[in-house]
C-alpha cells in the first residue's frame, strides 16, 4: 500500500535487507577498516615498523644462543638452564616488545587526535574497536608464528627435545600465537584506557614484573609465607604469560604429562585480564568527548 509521500515523488518503498546481508556488510567494512588500521600502523611515521625491527632482531639474537647452548652441555649444566628456558624467553621477549609497541603507537594516536579523526571518519566506533584489536592481532599472529616455527625448529634440533612430534609444534605454535593475541590486546586496551606512554609502561612493569618478583621474593625469604603471596602471584599476568608460553618442540611432552591443561588455563585466566581492560577501554572509547588532541 503506497503512502501519500510516496505517490507524489513516485518512488517505491525500500525493501528491508534481510539478516545475513547485513551481518555480510558488517563484516566486510570491519576487514576495511583493518585493512586501513594495518597500512596506517606500518606506512606512518613513528608506526610500528621500528618496534617489528626490534622484535626480530630480539629473536635472531636469541635463537643464535639457544644454537650454541644446544652444543654446550656443560654451559646449559653451569648456568642451570635449558634451551627449552631459552626459547620461552625469546617468545616472551617478542611479545614484550609488541606489547611496548602497541602502547607507543595507540598512546601516539591519542595525544595528537589520531583516534578522533578516525572516529569521525568512522561513526560506527564499535566496528572501528574491533578492527584495531583485529589489525594488532594480526601483527601479533605474523611474529610469533614466525618466532615460534624458528624456536620450534632448534629445540627439535636438540637432543633433548627430540621426541617432540609434527602436532606437538602444531599446537605450541598456536598457543603462543594465542598468548600473543591476548597479551597485544590487553596492552592496546590498556593504552586506550589511560591515553599516556608513561602511564601504560608503568602500569604493565608493574602487572608483568615488579610485582610477581616482590611475591616470590616474599615467599622465599618470608618462612611459613601466608598462602594467598603464592595465590596473588599465580593470578598476576606476568605469571600467566609464563605458564602459558611452553616450548616449542615438547609438545609430545606436554600432552603425555597432561600439562596442556596448566598451558590453556594459564591462557584463560589472562585473557580475563584481557577482558576487563577491554570492557573498561570501550566503555571510554565510546564516549563523544574521547579521542581530542591533549594540550
Amino acid at each position: 500500500m503506497q503512502t501519500n509521500e510516496t505517490k507524489s515523488t513516485g518512488m517505491k518503498p525500500t525493501a528491508a535487507q534481510p539478516t545475513g546481508m547485513k551481518s555480510t556488510g558488517r563484516w566486510v567494512r570491519t576487514v576495511a577498516i583493518t585493512r586501513a588500521e594495518l597500512r596506517k600502523m606500518m606506512r606512518r611515521r613513528g608506526g610500528i615498523r621500528g618496534w617489528m625491527t626490534g622484535a626480530c632482531i630480539v629473536g635472531i639474537i636469541m635463537t643464535a644462543v639457544t644454537m650454541a647452548m644446544g652444543h654446550d652441555r656443560e654451559l646449559q649444566a653451569s648456568l642451570g638452564i635449558g634451551v627449552s628456558t631459552v626459547v620461552s624467553s625469546m617468545n616472551s621477549a617478542i611479545i614484550c616488545v609488541l606489547a611496548l609497541a602497541a602502547c607507543s603507537f595507540v598512546t601516539r594516536e591519542v595525544q595528537d587526535g589520531t583516534i578522533g579523526t578516525a572516529q569521525t571518519i568512522v561513526p560506527a566506533r564499535g566496528a572501528l574497536f574491533a578492527s584495531r584489536l583485529l589489525a594488532w592481532s594480526a601483527i601479533a599472529t605474523a611474529m610469533i608464528f614466525c618466532a615460534s616455527v624458528a624456536s620450534s625448529l632448534v629445540a627439535l634440533a636438540d637432543s633433548a627435545t627430540r621426541h617432540g612430534s609434527v602436532a606437538g609444534v602444531a599446537a605450541t605454535v598456536c598457543a603462543n600465537i594465542v598468548v600473543a593475541w591476548i597479551v597485544l590486546v590487553f596492552a592496546h586496551c590498556l593504552a586506550l584506557l589511560l591515553g599516556r606512554g608513561a602511564s601504560v609502561v608503568a602500569v604493565l612493569f608493574l602487572l608483568f614484573a615488579v610485582i610477581p618478583l616482590v611475591l616470590v621474593i616474599v615467599g622465599i625469604v618470608v618462612p611459613g609465607a601466608p598462602q594467598w603471596v603464592s595465590r596473588i602471584n599465580a593470578a598476576m599476568p606476568g605469571h600467566l604469560m609464563m605458564a602459558a608460553l611452553n616450548t616449542p618442540g615438547d609438545g609430545g611432552s606436554l600432552a603425555a604429562s597432561g600439562r596442556w591443561g596448566k598451558v590453556w588455563s594459564s591462557a584463560g585466566w589472562l585473557a580475563c585480564w584481557s577482558v576487563a581492560a577491554g570492557v573498561a577501554a570501550f566503555a571510554r572509547f565510546r564516549s563523544p568527548l574521547y579521542g581530542e588532541p591533549k594540550a
